[in-house]
């Protein structure tokens, strides 16, 4: 394993321009969203809730899919939960079997897409970025899956890519630290869903659940080996780069991070080499 380098703290993440006005476009271009999420909300009561006290660990690993994952002794973990992100689901192998193993999902297209190759024996968190394709998710979940669905509101598409919010704004899932929505989750109950990368979702889960130490492992922003975007063991296609990961909005959020672990008197440790020094 690579040292760990404990995330600095300066900033809460910034709150959003004022949005402009809602506007009869909006709203008749979010009526499917409105049904999906509506199909959502009735039917998450046949699943799971999440009771942080079932996950609770001395040290909780947050793994990514980032190549500085395959940099990591997974087979030194013992008696530690294990938040498998995304495509990591595919170096459960690696673990122990002392570890408690949680496939972490909350992007639609990579829980329809990966699902399938999470062992039916391991617990599963899952949410949704967007509100469609709610029968497909539906028939793809079990029912002894955590499903949590963020509430609703009527923001732009990308609040935290510097991209000015244009005159539409969408009906999507509420994003933590903006619009009044917390930064910190204190539960997944009527949550919110992070930007940028699920890794964000995955800390404030282990915030929950952790008793001493917080790892991050395989969270490289894009960056690494030329060429080499996601870590050996790992079956994505899909592409990544640095400008994928606003260092701003990352950074704002995990300064928040880092102070909610001091305050819960928790380490917090990066392990990529690859990362930038912000962190």
């Amino acid at each position: 394993m690579t040292d760990g380098r404990p995330i600095s703290t300066r900033e809460e993440p910034r709150k959003g321009a004022a949005l402009p006005r809602l506007s009869l476009s909006s709203i008749l271009h979010s009526i499917p969203a409105w049904t999906n999420y509506l199909i959502l909300r009735l039917a998450r009561r046949r699943f799971r809730r999440f009771q942080p006290d079932e996950f609770r660990a001395d040290a909780v690993y947050c793994i990514g899919s980032g190549p500085s994952l395959d940099l990591f002794d997974a087979t030194a973990v013992r008696n530690a939960t294990i938040l498998l992100l995304n495509g990591a689901v595919d170096a459960a192998g690696q673990f122990h079997a002392s570890n408690r193993l949680v496939w972490l999902c909350q992007d639609t297209g990579a829980l329809l897409s990966t699902y399938r190759r999470v062992p039916a024996t391991m617990d599963r968190i899952v949410t949704v970025h967007a509100y469609e394709h709610a029968f497909r998710v539906l028939s793809t979940l079990s029912r002894r899956d955590i499903f949590f669905l963020p509430g609703p509101v009527f923001r732009p598409k990308y609040p935290t890519k510097g991209e000015p919010p244009g005159r539409r704004l969408y009906l999507r899932p509420r994003l933590a630290g903006y619009g009044g929505a917390p930064t910190i989750l204190r539960t997944l109950d009527d949550a919110s869903v992070y930007p940028v990368s699920v890794m964000l979702l995955a800390i404030a889960i282990a915030l929950m659940i952790a008793r001493q130490d917080i790892h991050l492992i395989g969270f490289d922003m894009g960056h690494g080996p030329a060429g080499n975007g996601y870590a050996t063991l790992v079956g994505s296609l899909s592409s990544t780069s640095p400008d994928r990961f606003p260092e701003a909005a990352l950074k704002a959020y995990l300064d928040a991070f880092r102070r909610e672990a001091d305050a819960r008197g928790l380490s917090l440790f990066q392990h990529s080499p690859y990362a930038p020094k912000m962190m």
